[in-house]
């Protein structure tokens, strides 16, 4: 359990660095991801079609909840994909 605190506090502060991410917010692994405009519903479908499955809570807000025992190496292709799907719809 101590490594999912970890990496959701790794999750929170990579993701709250990325541009167009007006806040992060979230306990553990469950993550909320607000975006400065309505893009969550492209950003759920470029992630989906990078192979990553999320969730458009809203039309500015993308939910994350990764299995408990997800690895490090999960956590940072997870970042790059976001970093890299964030920077196509920016």
């Amino acid at each position: 359990m101590v490594a999912a605190v970890m990496h959701g506090n790794h999750l929170l502060q990579e993701i709250a660095l990325m541009p167009g991410v007006r806040e992060v917010r979230g306990a553990g692994l469950l993550i909320g991801i607000e975006f400065e405009s309505g893009v969550a519903n492209t950003i759920a479908t470029k992630m989906c079609d990078a192979g990553v499955l999320v969730n458009a809570a809203t039309a500015n807000t993308v939910r994350i909840a990764p299995a408990l025992n997800v690895s490090a190496a999960q956590i940072t292709k997870f970042i790059s994909i976001l970093r890299k799907v964030l920077s196509d719809v920016e």
